[in-house]
Protein backbone atom coordinates (compact mmCIF):
# COMPACT_ATOMS: atom_id res chain seq x y z
CA UNK A 1 0.00 0.00 0.00
CA UNK A 2 2.59 2.50 0.84
CA UNK A 3 4.69 1.02 -2.83
CA UNK A 4 1.18 2.04 -5.03
CA UNK A 5 1.44 5.13 -6.98
CA UNK A 6 0.02 6.12 -10.27
CA UNK A 7 2.43 5.90 -12.97
CA UNK A 8 1.79 5.71 -16.54
CA UNK A 9 1.43 2.67 -18.41
CA UNK A 10 4.24 0.37 -17.85
CA UNK A 11 6.32 2.93 -16.07
CA UNK A 12 7.27 1.53 -12.43
CA UNK A 13 9.74 2.28 -9.78
CA UNK A 14 12.54 -0.06 -8.41
CA UNK A 15 12.53 -1.43 -5.20
CA UNK A 16 15.60 -2.63 -3.49
CA UNK A 17 14.81 -6.14 -1.96
CA UNK A 18 15.95 -5.30 1.48
CA UNK A 19 14.23 -3.05 4.16
CA UNK A 20 16.15 -0.73 5.66
CA UNK A 21 16.80 2.75 6.55
CA UNK A 22 18.25 4.95 3.61
CA UNK A 23 21.33 5.83 4.10
CA UNK A 24 21.25 4.44 7.89
CA UNK A 25 19.55 4.66 10.90
CA UNK A 26 22.13 7.09 11.91
CA UNK A 27 22.04 9.21 9.01
CA UNK A 28 18.34 9.50 9.12
CA UNK A 29 18.56 10.78 12.95
CA UNK A 30 20.85 13.43 12.87
CA UNK A 31 20.16 15.43 9.85
CA UNK A 32 19.31 18.49 11.71
CA UNK A 33 16.36 17.22 12.96
CA UNK A 34 14.10 17.24 9.90
CA UNK A 35 13.65 13.10 10.81
CA UNK A 36 13.07 13.27 14.58
CA UNK A 37 9.46 12.96 15.66
CA UNK A 38 8.66 15.78 16.95
CA UNK A 39 7.98 17.35 13.50
CA UNK A 40 5.24 15.01 13.29
CA UNK A 41 2.34 16.32 13.73
CA UNK A 42 0.24 13.25 14.50
CA UNK A 43 -2.70 14.42 17.10
CA UNK A 44 -2.19 12.40 20.23
CA UNK A 45 0.39 10.08 19.48
CA UNK A 46 3.74 9.95 21.22
CA UNK A 47 5.43 9.29 17.87
CA UNK A 48 9.40 9.63 19.65
CA UNK A 49 8.65 6.42 21.15
CA UNK A 50 7.18 4.70 18.05
CA UNK A 51 10.18 6.67 15.99
CA UNK A 52 12.84 4.72 18.51
CA UNK A 53 11.20 1.63 17.51
CA UNK A 54 10.92 2.28 14.25
CA UNK A 55 14.71 3.27 14.47
CA UNK A 56 16.07 -0.16 16.10
CA UNK A 57 13.98 -2.26 14.25
CA UNK A 58 15.54 -1.38 11.37
CA UNK A 59 19.28 -1.66 12.00
CA UNK A 60 20.02 -4.24 10.16
CA UNK A 61 18.85 -5.10 6.89
CA UNK A 62 15.98 -7.66 6.40
CA UNK A 63 15.15 -9.03 3.07
CA UNK A 64 11.81 -8.51 1.70
CA UNK A 65 9.54 -11.44 0.29
CA UNK A 66 6.41 -8.95 -1.21
CA UNK A 67 5.64 -9.52 -4.97
CA UNK A 68 6.05 -7.18 -7.78
CA UNK A 69 3.28 -4.91 -8.93
CA UNK A 70 4.39 -3.47 -12.24
CA UNK A 71 0.47 -2.42 -12.57
CA UNK A 72 1.08 -0.12 -9.27
CA UNK A 73 3.65 0.99 -10.26
CA UNK A 74 6.52 -0.92 -8.37
CA UNK A 75 8.86 -3.38 -9.07
CA UNK A 76 11.11 -5.54 -6.69
CA UNK A 77 15.05 -6.32 -7.96
CA UNK A 78 14.65 -9.88 -6.44
CA UNK A 79 17.10 -10.75 -8.93
CA UNK A 80 19.94 -7.71 -8.82
CA UNK A 81 19.37 -6.76 -12.13
CA UNK A 82 18.73 -3.44 -11.47
CA UNK A 83 21.59 -2.94 -8.58
CA UNK A 84 24.24 -4.39 -11.04
CA UNK A 85 24.11 -1.03 -13.04
CA UNK A 86 25.30 0.44 -9.47
CA UNK A 87 28.24 -1.49 -9.54
CA UNK A 88 32.06 -0.89 -10.32
CA UNK A 89 31.83 -0.83 -14.51
CA UNK A 90 27.86 -1.51 -14.55
CA UNK A 91 26.67 1.85 -16.21
CA UNK A 92 25.34 3.53 -13.19
CA UNK A 93 22.08 5.57 -14.27
CA UNK A 94 22.85 6.22 -17.69
CA UNK A 95 22.89 2.64 -18.79
CA UNK A 96 19.85 2.11 -15.90
CA UNK A 97 17.87 4.43 -17.58
CA UNK A 98 19.06 3.80 -21.33
CA UNK A 99 18.15 -0.51 -20.66
CA UNK A 100 15.19 0.55 -18.86
CA UNK A 101 13.34 3.68 -20.14
CA UNK A 102 9.83 2.63 -17.93
CA UNK A 103 11.76 2.58 -14.53
CA UNK A 104 11.87 5.62 -13.17
CA UNK A 105 13.92 5.56 -10.15
CA UNK A 106 15.21 3.35 -7.05
CA UNK A 107 13.12 3.43 -3.45
CA UNK A 108 14.26 1.62 -0.70
CA UNK A 109 11.61 1.32 2.37
CA UNK A 110 11.91 0.49 5.88
CA UNK A 111 10.41 -1.93 7.71
CA UNK A 112 6.73 -0.17 9.03
CA UNK A 113 5.91 -0.32 12.62
CA UNK A 114 2.48 -0.26 13.82
CA UNK A 115 1.73 1.57 17.32
CA UNK A 116 -0.72 -1.35 18.51
CA UNK A 117 -2.86 1.27 20.12
CA UNK A 118 -2.77 4.10 18.19
CA UNK A 119 -2.73 2.65 14.64
CA UNK A 120 -0.30 4.90 13.42
CA UNK A 121 2.09 2.89 10.88
CA UNK A 122 5.91 4.97 10.50
CA UNK A 123 7.69 4.14 7.78
CA UNK A 124 11.24 5.72 5.91
CA UNK A 125 10.89 5.59 2.45
CA UNK A 126 13.60 7.21 -0.07
CA UNK A 127 13.39 7.56 -3.85
CA UNK A 128 16.28 8.59 -6.52
CA UNK A 129 16.41 8.83 -9.32
CA UNK A 130 20.53 10.29 -10.08
CA UNK A 131 23.41 10.49 -8.48
CA UNK A 132 22.44 14.01 -6.81
CA UNK A 133 18.62 13.39 -7.49
CA UNK A 134 16.82 11.84 -4.09
CA UNK A 135 14.93 12.20 -0.97
CA UNK A 136 14.08 10.56 2.25
CA UNK A 137 10.41 11.15 4.02
CA UNK A 138 9.63 9.69 7.10
CA UNK A 139 5.76 8.86 6.60
CA UNK A 140 2.44 8.96 9.24
CA UNK A 141 -0.19 6.61 8.16
CA UNK A 142 -2.79 5.45 10.35
CA UNK A 143 -3.86 1.74 9.85
CA UNK A 144 -8.16 1.21 9.51
CA UNK A 145 -10.09 -0.82 8.20
CA UNK A 146 -7.18 -2.65 6.35
CA UNK A 147 -5.78 0.37 4.60
CA UNK A 148 -3.68 3.30 5.26
CA UNK A 149 -4.68 6.85 5.63
CA UNK A 150 -1.86 9.53 5.51
CA UNK A 151 -1.47 11.44 8.63
CA UNK A 152 1.53 13.38 7.87
CA UNK A 153 4.84 13.23 6.70
CA UNK A 154 8.86 14.53 7.26
CA UNK A 155 11.70 15.28 4.69
CA UNK A 156 14.79 13.72 6.30
CA UNK A 157 16.96 14.63 3.27
CA UNK A 158 17.16 15.59 -0.17
CA UNK A 159 19.82 16.33 -2.69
Amino acid sequence: MVLNRPMADGEFVVVCPEARIPWGPDFCAGVAGRGEPENLRVVGVNTGRLYNVLVDKNRRTTPLQLPSSSEDGYVFDYDGKFASYFKVGGGSWTKFYDENPEAKGWEVVSLPILGKSSHVVLIFRSMETQMLAGECWLLAYRFENGGLTPLDSVMVWIS
